[in-house]
Formats: structure tokens, sequence, C-alpha cells
């Protein structure tokens, strides 16, 4: 109960007419379930934890802990909901939550908790006994899935040889080289059920034939066009890398998972395939469907956002992947009438247009994109000192003259905005991040934003200069993955 005016039954009078109420309907079985399981009456800025057992109030506020720390923003009625359910449920842990009745936005909110929670208490010695592994507690994202290898013996070597490879990979692209290995031993353990009587399980009796039979089922997937052939390539180079490590970490010795393993069964360096040559006559898109892609950056941006629009404008004029674009600040993007000194390796795309830098229109919306993201955060206020502004840079709009009205007063009202210097704002930026403006957004979002819009793109033919044959349109496959367009 709150403060308010109670009424009769000890209710406050918001509840006591809703009781009241049931009553009269004949709704009312069970008061005191009914008492257990009622939301609490809302109040502007503050969820109440009233009723929950004190293990879901302990996890709710931990969630909501590391979700902050990472720069997550939240609104008060999105985490009432989330109370609100997990009394309703009358769960003794937010782990019981039953996800299925709860709204896409409840669900999502829920998720992100159960994230922080259960990496709760995690690490690498309690996560290498499981099928799937939290690669949150090796630094990394995502997780690592051993499920696709279906041999006891063959799933225990990998979880082994990931154990003590796992903590040289730095960055990002650790995890994906990690997952990477372990899909090639799931095709490895599935060429080793189909071919074999016993599924490949009896260990002892395995030997050269069957990987003769593994390089010949990956050989005919080659030739169906089920695989590439550098996925060949790679599966044999890693699955050979694997059994070789296996034996130097002495997993074939008694009491191992391997014990048994005879000295035949092993990949030669000479069973390894050739590493196939870059077919491709160049990474640039023919220009017609740079006429087309360009063409269509307005619907682009009714599918997507103006950040991701910008993202894919300055993939086109520069040529950076979309992981550095997304990670460019507000000061590394030219404004009219700046100049700036090319960097070396730096391709400047003048077709289909052959606009330049004065009269592009893109520039322009670039700017008012920069004006947007960019505006300078007031320094906090202190006693005797009035709020100031940053100073801007060289070839910087004036953004803070003229802002002595309405405006210029809510924008002195932020005081919980930490300081922000323009190296540090990101010229695409999340928008539901603390500090905002200095998150980039995701590479993964222009590519998935850009490769959908692409798709709906009307077909067009262009002749190619091997054939006078009218030949449909399609870029190269390296650069379909700079721009999004291929997974």
């Amino acid at each position: 109960m709150t403060g308010k005016e109670r009424a009769g039954d000890g209710y406050c009078t918001p509840h006591a007419d809703q009781c009241r109420h049931l009553r009269q309907e004949g709704v009312l079985e069970d008061e005191d379930l009914w008492r257990l399981t009622t939301p609490a009456i809302a109040e502007s800025r503050k969820v109440s934890l009233r009723g929950l057992p004190g293990r879901v109030v302990a996890e709710f506020l931990y969630g909501l802990q590391e979700r902050i720390a990472r720069g997550l923003l939240h609104k008060d009625y999105l985490l009432r909901n989330l109370s609100n359910n997990a009394r309703a449920q009358q769960v003794t842990s937010l782990d019981e939550l039953d996800l299925d009745v709860l709204t896409r936005t409840d669900r999502t909110q829920a998720r992100g908790f159960l994230k922080y929670i259960r990496r709760f208490g995690l690490s690498p010695e309690t996560e290498r006994h499981k099928d799937v592994w939290d690669a949150s507690v090796f630094g990394l994202g995502g997780t690592f899935s051993f499920t696709g290898i279906t041999q006891l013996w063959l799933r225990e070597g990998a979880k082994a040889w990931a154990l003590d490879d796992i903590p040289r990979r730095r960055g990002k692209s650790g995890k994906t080289t990690v997952q990477r290995t372990l899909k090639s031993l799931s095709r490895f353990s599935e060429s080793l059920y189909l071919s074999r009587d016993d599924h490949g399980v009896d260990l002892p009796v395995l030997g050269r034939i069957d990987i003769t039979a593994f390089l010949g089922r990956l050989s005919i997937l080659n030739e169906r066009g089920d695989i590439s052939a550098c996925t060949q390539y790679m599966t044999v180079r890693h699955t050979r890398r694997v059994l070789t490590r296996l034996r130097t970490l002495g997993l074939t010795t008694p009491g191992q998972p391997l014990h048994g393993l005879t000295d035949d069964f092993a990949l030669r360096q000479e069973d390894i395939p050739h590493d196939p040559e870059d077919s491709e006559a160049g990474r640039d898109l023919p220009l017609e469907v740079m006429r087309q892609l360009c063409a269509h950056l307005d619907s682009l941006e009714t599918v997507s956002s103006a950040d991701v629009r910008t993202a894919i404008e300055l993939i086109i004029d520069t040529g950076r992947r979309p992981n550095e674009i997304c990670k460019l600040t507000a000061m590394a993007v030219p404004r009219p009438g700046e100049q700036r000194r090319s960097r070396p390796g730096l391709r400047q795309h003048q077709e289909p247009s052959q606009r330049s830098p004065a009269t592009d229109p893109r520039r322009d919306r670039r700017a008012h994109h920069q004006a947007a993201t960019t505006r300078p955060r007031p320094l906090p206020r202190h006693p005797g000192r009035q709020a100031q502004t940053l100073p801007r840079h060289p070839g910087q709009p004036p953004w803070h003259e003229g802002e002595s009205g309405h405006h210029g007063a809510a924008l002195r009202q932020e005081q919980d905005l930490p300081l922000l210097l323009p190296v540090h704002l990101r010229t695409t930026a999340r928008r539901r991040r603390r500090p905002p403006g200095r998150s980039p957004i995701v590479d993964g979002s222009p590519r998935g934003q850009h490769h959908s819009a692409a798709l709906s793109l009307p077909n067009e033919t262009v002749a190619t200069p091997s054939s006078n044959r009218p030949k449909s349109a399609g870029p190269s496959l390296g650069a379909q993955r700079e721009l999004g367009l291929t997974t």
C-alpha cells in the first residue's frame, strides 16, 4: 500500500474501487491471490517491486545495473511491465517467466535482463562441460555451439581444442574464427556419420579409409555447388589443424577422450586442396548497378533510417568497409567549404553522376545530418557559473549561436549529460545509448537494411565485356559483401 487515502478493507482508493468492481461482477474468486498478483498503482518515474520475492528483486536490480553500465536507456513504463509480469505469474526467479504470453517489446526487454542474469557466476570452467558455450566468459560475443558434432569423442576433443585456442583470439574476428572451425568439424562429423555403419562412434576402427571418404564427399559437394572451393579448402585445413592439435594436447593417451585413435586417422599435407584463386575481375559494382542503387536511396531511408542512408552514402563515396564507416567520428567527414587533405588509399567514387564536392546534394544532406547528431552539449552547471558550450573547431557551423530562446533554455537544462568532445561524436550513432552520440551503430545494421532494400529493386540487364548478350546486372561477390548484398 502507498501513502494515499485508505478505503475499506485496508486498500487504497484505486485498489478499493477495483476490488469493489470485481466483487460486483462476480469474478473475484480468490481475493488473497488477487492481492498478490494485482499491479501497483503507477507513479511517474517509479517502478514498484512490492510483493516480489527477494531473489526476483535482486535479479531485477542486477540486470538493470548491467544494462545501464553498457549505456542502454530504459523507460519507466517498460520496467514497470516487467515487474508486473513477474508479479502476475508469481515466479520465484526471472528465469521462470513465460515469455510467450508477453508482448514483443516486453519479451525483448525480459530477454535482455535474462542474458545478464544467466551470465552471473559463469566461468570457462562452468561452460566447458556444456554443448553450447556463452562466449562472454572468454571476452567475446555470441555463443560457441558443439551440437553439430554427433560423435561424443569428437565433441569432447573439439571442446578441449576450443578451450586451448580461444584465449589466444583477440578482437571481433576471434569468435568467428573459432566458430568456422567448429563448423568444419561438424562437416567432418557428418561424413563419419553417413559413411560408417556405426556412425563413427567406434573410435579404434577408424582409419585412412574414413579420411578418404571425407575428402571425396567434400569434392562431390563442391561439384554440385553445395559448397564453394574456398569452403572445401578451409574445411580440410581446419580439420587437419584440429586433429593434429588434439594429439599434441595428449588426448590420445589412456583415460582421455581420443584414446585408441589410430595413427593413420589423420589428414596429410597433400590432402589439402589447392587454395582457390580469386576469379573476380574486380570488387567494383557495374556502373548500371551503381546508378540503380543511388537512384533508390530514398527508398532505403524509408525502410531504415537516416543513419543507415548516411552510412551507405559514405560507403559509396569512399569505398570503405561498413565497420570502418560506422566508427567514423563527426570530425572525420568534411563539411561544406572545409578543405581536408586526402588520405592514402581513399578511393573517390565519381560515377555515375560525375558529381563535384561543391554541387553534390548528398554532401548537403550529410551536413544536415551532422547538424542533428553532433550538436555540442553544455557543460554541467556549477554554482556561480553559467552553462557553457564547447568551442567549435575551424569549419564547424556555429550551432550554439542563436540559441538564446526556448531551445537554448532547454539545452541548458540538460544537466545529466557528460562532456562530449567533437572527436568522440560519431557520424552514425545509436539513438538509445548513453552518452548520446558516442556509441556507433553496428556494421550489421547497414548491411542488413541495404540487403533488404536492394532485393526489392527491379531487375536490370546489362551487357558484359565477355559477351554481347544482355546479362542480368549483378555485382561481384566481394562487392556484394561490401555493400551488404549478400551474407
